[in-house]
């Protein structure tokens, strides 16, 4: 098989321009998340849908902006999780709701998280079950150590990943005697 076979005898500049076609539909849609099931959601709605998509995901890319940052600024603001503020807000029922739907869909992005460490354990010729066993056991050590931490070692001791729920303080402004 030679190279003519694969590119089909096509000239550089039209293998590159139908490289790019197929590839950005795919690489649009990923802008969204980048583990494991949602690259192959991506895939297959970047072939089913195309660009058709790229004018809706354009108008929801701010909305999504100022819901992410307004959770985020709610939890600084507040020193409260989203799970907390929900019960206080709306009652334990609605609490557990959230949980809930936060657990399933956790074990989903596990479930696809593993399928993918199989799969490319697989392409290097490493057993299922080794990749598998390696992977969970990683996953444990990280949780039982908490050894995630801080990206950074010069992280403040009051940050958030430091486990302090103090809240910074502000000062009293001083009077002026005269």
């Amino acid at each position: 098989m030679g190279l003519d076979d694969l590119t089909g005898g096509r000239p550089a500049p039209a293998r590159w321009k139908t490289f790019f076609a197929v590839l950005g539909p795919g690489l649009v849609v990923m802008l969204a998340d980048t583990d494991v099931g949602s690259i192959i959601t991506a895939g297959q709605s970047g072939v089913q849908w195309g660009y058709s998509l790229l004018l809706l995901q354009a108008i929801l890319m701010p909305i999504l902006y100022v819901v992410q940052e307004l959770t985020v600024r709610l939890g600084i603001f507040t020193g409260k999780g989203h799970g907390e503020l929900i019960r206080e807000t709306f009652g334990p029922f609605w609490a557990w709701v959230s949980v809930a739907g936060l657990g399933v869909a956790t074990v989903g992005a596990l479930l696809t998280e593993f399928s993918g460490v199989a799969a490319v354990g697989e392409l290097l010729g490493v057993s299922r079950v080794i990749s598998l066993a390696l992977a969970a056991g990683f996953l444990l050590l990280v949780v039982w150590t908490g050894s995630s931490g801080s990206p950074s070692p010069w992280v403040s001791s009051n940050s958030p990943s430091s486990g302090s729920r103090t809240r910074p303080t502000r000062r009293a402004p001083r009077s002026r005697r005269g």
